[in-house]
């Protein structure tokens, strides 16, 4: 066969996966960072879509704040000097809307108001409010005159205080809306502040507060109010005024100072004449330059809810990684313990044969060179040798039977004593040939109903146990109760797991020896706990001791 052929062969032929021990840290790291990945991202995907639900909404807001915009700019337009008091009205109510706009566009946004190729007004950086007035004490915008902050330092006292935004439609850094106290439609949360007094200019349409009202909630019925001095004097040329009589609306909010450094990429423009060429004065040529909607950030939009998804998200991680880890982690590990079980079975089945092997082999090499008298002796120690390897073949054939359950015939009513009496009888050969006396005390009759062959099997094996492992020249006892038997031998060996005596090819102190294969209490255990019995081994103070337990 070529090379080729061979190389394309071993391509064929898959490779059998090695088993190896497994780790549990190394199971949780990967199935750990498995699970916060999917955790982490269930929760960032819900938290996208809830924002970009919001972001749906506040720029469907902006479209109608722009729409809004432009048609109090169509309405408003007027003669410069044919109307000076229509067009002052104009200008305010335009002002106001630059507000509203860039406003519901959020901290970025910018807009720009050009009358006649001249830039009449700006959003402003850093801190704005505005106030809404109406004599009549309604809300119609064309009777309501519009005031504007003079200077963010008039704020300079409740600046770094923290407030909670009221309006669904409104989207801030700093400040939150003014409402009246009576509203009933705002739920007051977190905290809040609003205007009791202030000042305004009405030639400039300017105002500065002079109290400002902090509400802090730490309730459901309770609220914590402090009062600021904004202004202790009055300004020259101003009057002072109070909200609960003379506004009826309010707007307040931040602008960071690189906001104006925005791109004004859209622009709506209203360029009319006047329809009679007998006016002197043109209308005016009027501009509207605003910014693209700015998209909110999770964290600038729902910094709680990201805080607690994501720390919920890596608890849910860690717990499912934990979780997970440890299902595979204990599946793994049973495969490695058959994998190790077999391993250590099958090498203790080979140096068991190999020993009679060994034997029988050389026998038979002396046979060849030997008298017809050694040739005979030889013979015979082979025979023993093959009965020998025979009996080891049916301990591991009896082993496996009982291992994988073997078959329960019809159960009758069985006689224990019996059985122990017949057994000792069995082994007293071996018995006698250790020097090892036996001894049995009856406290009851032990009656029970149960498979006879499996059980005397492993009262057999218990008591053979007793013959091969126990002191030269010293006693085995054996006490039958009711519901108990105990098989009791001295013994000069120090057992310290006693349990893995009934592990298959274990004898002792883990040393292999001559007097048998290790597989007798690992039958007797199997066949009792089919049977649904218990086999209890210890020892202590040079007694080895073995409990069969009928009680279910």
């Amino acid at each position: 066969m070529g090379k080729a052929a061979k190389e394309k062969k071993n391509k064929t032929i898959p490779r059998r996966k090695t088993i190896k021990k497994p780790e549990y840290l190394h199971e949780f790291l990967k199935c750990g960072a498995v699970c916060l990945v999917i955790t982490l991202g269930i929760s960032w995907f819900m938290l996208y879509k809830k924002l970009e639900s919001i972001n749906d909404d506040y720029e469907d807001t902006y479209q109608d704040q722009v729409n809004e915009t432009k048609e109090i700019l169509m309405q408003y337009w007027c003669e410069k000097y044919g109307n000076p008091t229509r067009y002052a009205k104009f200008l305010n109510i335009a002002e106001e809307q630059i507000y509203e706009l860039s406003a519901a566009n959020g901290p970025m946004a910018h807009v720009e108001l050009w009358l006649n190729g001249e830039k009449a007004f700006e959003t402003p950086k850093g801190y704005f409010a505005s106030l809404g007035i109406c004599e009549s004490g309604d809300h119609d915008q064309a009777k309501t005159e519009y005031y504007f902050l003079e200077d963010e330092s008039y704020l300079t006292n409740v600046m770094g205080e923290p407030h909670t935004a009221s309006s669904p439609t409104y989207r801030h850094d700093a400040f939150s809306h003014f409402f009246h106290h009576d509203d009933d439609d705002i739920i007051w949360t977190g905290s809040y502040y609003d205007i009791d007094t202030f000042f305004v200019n009405k030639e400039t349409h300017r105002f500065v507060p002079e109290i400002i009202n902090l509400y802090e909630v730490k309730g459901p019925e309770t609220v914590e109010n402090r009062m600021v001095n904004c202004s202790p004097t009055v300004p020259d040329g101003y009057e002072r005024m109070n909200s609960r009589v003379h506004m009826n609306s309010a707007l307040s909010g931040y602008y960071p100072d690189d906001a104006s450094d925005h791109e004004l990429v859209n622009s709506f423009r209203l360029c009319l004449t006047a329809p009679d060429p007998d006016y002197v004065n043109t209308f005016p040529d009027i501009e509207l330059k605003y910014s693209d909607y700015e998209d909110f950030t999770l964290m600038n939009t729902l910094p709680y809810e990201t805080r607690i998804f994501t720390a919920g998200a890596v608890l849910l991680g860690i717990i499912l990684g934990l979780l997970i880890a440890a299902i595979r982690y204990n599946r793994k590990r049973s495969v490695w313990a058959i994998f190790e079980y077999r391993k250590s079975t099958t090498e203790a089945m080979a140096h068991d044969l190999k020993t009679p092997l060994a034997t029988i082999s050389a026998y038979a090499e002396s046979m060849e060179d030997a008298s017809p008298e050694q040739q005979n002796m030889y013979a015979g120690k082979i025979r023993e040798n093959v009965s020998e390897m025979n009996r080891m073949v049916e301990n591991i054939l009896h082993f496996s039977r009982s291992e994988t359950g073997g078959h329960i015939s019809e159960k009758t009513e069985v006689d224990v004593e019996k059985i122990v009496s017949e057994s000792l009888e069995k082994s007293k050969g071996l018995f006698d040939k250790n020097c090892v006396l036996t001894s049995v005390h009856t406290d009851g009759t032990c009656i029970v109903n149960t498979d006879e062959p499996m059980l005397r099997q492993a009262i057999e094996n218990l008591i053979s146990n007793c013959a091969k492992y126990a002191a030269s020249g010293s006693e085995a006892e054996v006490k039958i109760e009711e519901k108990k038997i105990t098989f009791r031998n001295q013994t000069a060996q120090e057992i310290k797991d006693v349990e893995s005596l009934k592990q298959p090819f274990v004898k002792g102190d883990g040393a292999r020896g001559e007097n048998g294969t290790g597989l007798g209490l690992a039958i007797a255990d199997n066949n009792l706990s089919i049977l649904g019995y218990k086999l209890k081994l210890s020892c202590e103070n040079g007694w080895f001791e073995a409990q069969v337990l009928f009680e279910k």
